[in-house]
């Protein structure tokens, strides 16, 4: 397996998945790679990216997935749930 970043850039239109498919259509044509078989997209899981996407053969990435599961889950337990204590808290208990 092999993973390559061909390009980063800014995108001046709304972040529609069209504009979106326009822009990475263009990087993909600057770098021959646009209809190469076995290729696999990666993206975070934006809505706008998955419909950008649609009709190629696109992945999630992990980290955007993990980091979506504990930021929820960090928010629904708070710090206090998960065993961290205030350094207010740390001298109420001690006085």
């Amino acid at each position: 397996m092999c993973s390559r970043i061909l390009a980063t850039r800014q995108l001046s239109q709304k972040h529609t998945d069209e504009n979106i498919r326009n822009a990475a259509d263009e990087i993909l044509v600057e770098f021959d790679a646009l209809r190469r078989p076995g290729n696999i997209y990666v993206t975070n899981n934006a809505a706008n990216m998955k419909a950008a996407m649609k009709d190629r053969s696109w992945l999630g990435c992990a980290g955007d997935n993990l980091n979506l599961v504990l930021a929820h889950g960090l928010k629904a337990t708070g710090p206090s749930e998960l065993g961290v204590v205030s350094d207010t808290e740390k001298q109420n208990d001690e006085d």
